[in-house]
Order: structure tokens, then sequence, then C-alpha cells
């Protein structure tokens, strides 16, 4: 899949390269609106909600998932942006994070906390030690600060032995505040109950090759190595067409739907985390992986504005149409990395489709972006919420300015051959 830039039509790219201010202009504003109306500065931390007219919903406990996911935005963005306000808050957020969240009684993080930084509930969801070890990575690597990295390798050590599934593999949903068993071990009530998921999988791998990123270990190097392989021998369909999304304890595929939105996310994720390893044989298979997986969203799942739809019955082929907010930055992502891996000028073209909806549809230049569209009758009721960060957007608007920086500069795309770590 080698291709070089001096071969190809170059009439996307130019046009995506120019594009690289708006990017950093809406990584920006993104910062100052959170900045600006998510902070509780008379209690500490961030609300748990805040409401489209812009007023904190007081009432709302805070979520792990909301807490890490803003944790992560400001080391991210101050790391992008040299920002040394961004730089403070990502201490912050780091600080408040450390003091509230880690169960000190059980281990692990807690899935709720109140104003007061009481628990609320105190439920231990694999997805959630995972964005934690996901914030405190990326705030290692903007500070170079300890205490973060030591968090992020404690909660590493609470997946590997709480969590793994050492006969089978993979990784149990839930578990217990006390680690007990809970019958019901769904991330959210959209979820279907399943011991093991797609979902849950793909952010750990994400979050272990942060922390790699941000310090290597030969036992974080091994679990990401068995994370990429599962992905390639489990999730990925045996088609490579999409992702299968719902698992019994033995790995039988439990799936209904497609979800376009995890298997574009997960296309680029899963090439990132093999690229980290530097394993060419591991990168191959992932290229091959990311490829196929932006072709089936982009041949099947994209409207004609070049929007990313939903997902897709398994058994009838219906298309649900809803165009959410995430989805759109992570196609947008997804669709860029497969034009970096083969060149192919419609992968640009559906990258600047994306962005040109996303400007036109989803940014609400008066506050955040969208829950859903302005086409859709879906209206998430709140510009921040337990679901609702900073996380899928302000990391797409880094990874495009990143990557169309890089390609800017460098002789030619990225191929299994020349890519190594970054």
């Amino acid at each position: 899949m080698t291709a070089d830039l001096s071969s190809l039509k170059r009439g996307s790219l130019t046009h995506l390269h120019d594009l690289i201010p708006e990017f950093d202009v809406e990584l920006r504003r993104i910062a100052a609106w959170w900045l600006e109306n998510a902070v509780d500065h008379d209690r500490g931390g961030y609300f748990g909600e805040v409401d489209l007219a812009a007023n904190p919903v007081y009432e709302t406990p805070r979520s792990v998932i909301l807490v890490a996911r803003v944790l992560w935005f400001f080391s991210a963005a101050a790391l992008h942006l040299r920002d040394a306000q961004l730089v403070r808050q990502a201490e912050r957020a780091r600080d408040y994070f450390l003091s509230t969240f880690f169960d000190d009684a059980y281990g692990g993080v807690s899935w709720a906390v109140d104003r007061e930084g009481r628990v609320q509930n105190g439920r231990k969801q694999a997805y959630a030690q995972a964005f934690a070890v996901y914030g405190l990575a990326a705030c290692h690597r903007l500070t170079g600060d300890r205490e973060s990295a030591d968090a992020a390798f404690a909660l590493f050590e609470v997946l590997e032995t709480k969590f793994h599934d050492r006969g089978r593999d993979g990784y149990w949903e839930a578990f217990a505040r006390d680690w007990s068993p809970v019958r019901d071990m769904r991330l959210s009530d959209k979820d279907d109950h399943a011991p093991k998921s797609m979902n849950t999988h793909l952010h750990i791998m994400e979050a272990y090759a942060e922390l790699y990123r941000a310090r290597p270990a030969p036992a974080l190097e091994t679990a990401l190595r068995r994370l990429v392989g599962l992905h390639l021998d489990r999730i990925v369909a045996p088609d490579g067409r999409r992702l299968r999304l719902f698992f019994s304890e033995d790995w039988r595929d439990l799936s209904r739907t497609v979800s376009f939105g995890h298997d574009i996310e997960a296309a680029w994720l899963l090439f990132d985390a093999a690229e980290t390893l530097g394993d060419k044989a591991l990168l191959r298979r992932a290229e091959r992986a990311a490829v196929s997986l932006a072709d089936e969203v982009l041949c099947a799942g994209v409207g004609d504005r070049g929007e990313v739809f939903n997902e897709k019955d398994l058994a009838t082929g219906a298309v649900e149409r809803t165009r959410i907010w995430w989805v759109q930055a992570e196609a947008m992502v997804g669709f860029m990395n497969a034009f970096e891996l083969t060149g192919e000028q419609r992968f640009a073209d559906a990258a600047q489709a994306s962005w040109s909806f996303i400007t036109h549809h989803v940014i609400d230049y008066d506050g955040e972006w969208r829950g859903a569209s302005n086409l859709d009758s879906m209206v998430e009721p709140r510009w921040a919420g337990p679901w609702k960060a900073c996380y899928h957007n302000g990391r797409a608007m880094i990874e495009m300015s990143t990557r169309l920086r890089r390609l800017g500069e460098g002789p030619g795309l990225k191929s299994s051959l020349k890519s190594s770590p970054r």
C-alpha cells in the first residue's frame, strides 16, 4: 500500500492542508467553552452536566468517564497548542481526578461521585478504568509528573488482575464496588447484556497505547500486543468489513447491529496501537483491517452530505440514520488515516466531506457540538454530560492538524514498511 504524494492528484489533500488553521481554531474554541462553562470554581472539579443554556446542573453526579475525558483533552490540547493556561487546567484536572475518583477502600476508580466528592456509584467498569489510564497517561506525556504515571500503572494492574480473563482472554465488563459479581454488566442502557464487548476492548487498547507512548514497560507491551491481536482475531469480523460488538464468555458473537461510528473509530485506533508497538508484521495486519473497515463505512454508512449514519441492523439491513456528533468526528480521522495508508483520493474526499458536514450541521458556534446534527430530530438536551465531553471532537481537531502537517512536511504517505512509533 505504499503511495507517494508526488504521484497523486493533490486537489483534496491541498484543500485539507489549507484547513489546518480551522482545526486549530476549533480546538481552541472547544477548550475555551469548557474553561468557561464546565469548571466548578466553588467546589472543585467539573460539573456533571451543563444544559443547552450553558447552566450547570448541580445535582447530576460527576461521571468518571466525563472527568477522565476532560483530563485527557486538556493534556492533549496543551501538548498540541503549547498553551500554558491549558497546562494548568490539565494539572487541575489531574489533581481533582486523583483525589476524587480513586477508591481507597477497594481499589480502582468509582463510576460516579457527587459535587462534594462522595461516591454515588462505586461500580467498577473496565471501560472506566481504561479512560482513567488514558487521561493520566496523556497528563504524564504533557508534564512528565510521576504521580500520573504511577496512578496509570496502578490501574493497568487493576485491569490485568481483576478484569482480564486469563483462561479465555479478553476483559470482563464490570464488577460491584467490592469486586463481587454483578448480574447486569452493561456499560449503559443502550448496550446488550454481554460479559464482553468490543467497546470496552477498543478503549482498553487505546488507553494502553497512550500509556505505552508515555512510559514503555515490558508488561504493558505484552498486554497491548495481545489486545491488538485480539481485535484482529476476534473482534474484527472474518470478512474484515465490520466489528463484532458483543460476546459471550467464550467469544460467541452476540451482535445484532453494525456500528458505523465504532467501525471507523477502530479503523484508525487499531492501526495507531499497532504502529505504537512498531511490529511490522502486526502493523501490516492492522493496516489491512483499517483500510477494509474504512472502505465498508464509506460504501455502506455515508450519506449524500458526507455524514456517517449511526448503525445498521444485521438481520434486516435497515440503516438507522441519526447523525451523531462523535461519529462524524471519528469518521473524519478514520478516512484521513485510510488516505494516508492508501493514497486513494476517495478517502481524502470523504475526510473533507466529513469536516464540511461538521462545520455546517454539527458545530454550534454559540455552544459546543450538537449531540446530533441540526438535520436530525434527536436533540441532546445538554452540551456536556456523563457521555458528552470534549474527547471525540477535541481529539479529531488534534489528529487532523497533526496528520496534515506531517503529510505536508514529509515526502510520502505512511506505509507499513516505513511507519515508526509516534
